[in-house]
């Protein structure tokens, strides 16, 4: 699903017809043209990029580049397919000219002789096995009682020995485990500069990333401009409050992270002083907080190969929002999953 935060973003600048004016601002891969050429968003964001590309080069030029990279990539596979096919149709014709074909012939003959032979031992074996369970129950002979009696097998192991349990049902998974950390990532009210007095400041609209689990290790931090701004201080923070990363003087209105360690928590904040029409200098803060996938979970989603599978791999690592395309690819080819139901209704959920 495109991320609400961002939609509401691109969806205010053209209302406002504000985005002409920033040219600073530019699309992004995990952001917006993954899910583009997924195909995982609705029609409304689907126009909000391709209107944003027709008046950015820039954005322009890398959504042509993607589509263009993805493009041969399909040809390349549908290249591969025919290749398979080709090989496969050789291997026919080699098989079957003349002379093969009798081999293959005499070779299935025996192949069904061998079969029924196994399969004749073992009716005969079956056949020897129950005539003796059934003379074990004739009784001892005695002249008084007559002719002795045989006591055939109840029907009730008839059933047991022909009757196979079927189960057509789908078994059922377990729920997903999701992890405690997305409770505490999203970040709502203004706060305050660290290590600046406690005065509560106006509010800079963050962008991306807030109250996300990503994946990049480097990913870039954006947020909406303020009027009249000179330019921006943007500081990162670990889980325990301590500076780990700040760049001073920002220009535009996006920063890209040094590289952080996975499996971890981080808080960053964008800060502007503007001077107002008295002279007097207004203070704006921002703040967001995310968290990077840990390495454990990377090797979990790459090693899934169904979409159920991924999908859980991808929501027990926080990733909802791929989580559930996975379900709902899985659920078009299989529309009576129970699994896929339960397990997509969960995660949407947790996305509320």
């Amino acid at each position: 699903m495109f991320p609400t935060a961002v939609a509401d973003e691109l969806t205010t600048l053209l209302d406002d017809g504000a985005i002409d004016t920033l040219p600073e601002f530019h699309l992004n891969y995990e952001d917006h043209f993954r899910p583009y050429i997924e195909e995982i968003i609705g029609p409304v964001e689907k126009e909000l990029i391709e209107g944003h590309a027709e008046t950015c080069l820039s954005c322009r030029e890398d959504l042509r580049d993607i589509v263009s990279f993805h493009r041969e990539l399909k040809q390349e596979s549908e290249l591969k397919d025919l290749a398979r096919g080709s090989m496969i149709a050789n291997l026919s014709a080699w098989l079957f000219t003349s002379s093969r074909r009798l081999l293959l012939v005499a070779f299935a003959a025996s192949l069904v002789v061998s079969i029924g032979s196994v399969l004749l031992y073992l009716i005969n074996s079956r056949v020897e096995t129950t005539v003796q369970n059934i003379g074990d129950e004739v009784q001892p002979e005695n002249p008084a009682a007559g002719p002795p009696i045989v006591t055939p097998p109840t029907e009730h192991s008839r059933a047991s020995e022909l009757t196979i349990p079927k189960n057509d049902e789908e078994p059922e998974v377990a729920k997903l485990t999701l992890p405690s950390v997305l409770r505490e990532l999203r970040v709502e009210s203004v706060g305050t500069l660290r290590g600046n007095d406690d005065s509560i400041a106006q509010k800079i609209t963050v962008i991306a990333p807030n109250g996300l689990v990503i994946r990049s290790s480097s990913p870039v931090l954006r947020w909406r401009r303020v009027a009249n701004e000179q330019s921006y201080d943007v500081a990162i923070f670990d889980a325990n409050d301590n500076r780990i990363a700040k760049a001073d003087s920002i220009k535009a209105n996006s920063w890209r992270v040094p590289v952080l360690a996975k499996g971890r928590v981080y808080r960053w904040q964008v800060s502007a002083n503007v001077e107002s029409s008295e002279n007097k200098a207004i203070r704006y803060i921002g703040q967001g907080k995310f968290y990077i996938v840990s390495d454990v979970d990377e090797k979990q989603i790459n090693k899934a190969k169904s979409p159920l599978l991924k999908g859980r791999a991808y929501a027990e690592a926080g990733l909802l929002r791929e989580a559930a395309s996975e379900f709902r690819k899985y659920l078009a080819q299989n529309p009576d999953s129970a699994n896929a139901i339960r397990l997509l209704k969960q995660v949407e959920e947790a996305q509320r």
